[in-house]
C-alpha cells in the first residue's frame, strides 16, 4: 500500500513540475509579442541581432530550465544512492 501512495505522490510532483515549466513556455512568447507590439526602440533593442538573441533566449528558456532540472535531479538521486550504499556497507562492517 505504501508503494502506491509513493507512486501517486511522485506522479503529482512530476505533474506540478511540468506545469511550472510549461507556464513560462506559454507566457514568454506572449510577453515577447507584447514587447514587439510596443516597439523595439522603447525597450532598448537597437539592433536586429540583439532582438534575435532575446527572442532565442525567451523561446528556449523553458528547454534550458527542463535540462537543468533533469541534470540536477539525476545528480541528487545519485548522491542518495551513494549514501544508501555507504550506510549498507557500514551496517555490514558493524555486523562482523
Amino acid at each position: 500500500m505504501k508503494k502506491i501512495e509513493l507512486m501517486i505522490y511522485t506522479n503529482t510532483k512530476e505533474k506540478i513540475i511540468g506545469i511550472l515549466i510549461f507556464i513560462p513556455a506559454v507566457m514568454l512568447p506572449s510577453a515577447l509579442i507584447f514587447v514587439v507590439a510596443i516597439g523595439f526602440d522603447y525597450v532598448g533593442v537597437k539592433k536586429p541581432l540583439e532582438l534575435a538573441y532575446w527572442i532565442f533566449l525567451l523561446l528556449t528558456s523553458p528547454m534550458w530550465i527542463t535540462i537543468a532540472y533533469k541534470f540536477l535531479k539525476d545528480i541528487h538521486q545519485s548522491n542518495l544512492d551513494d549514501i544508501e550504499k555507504q550506510e549498507l556497507e557500514e551496517q555490514e562492517t558493524r555486523s562482523y
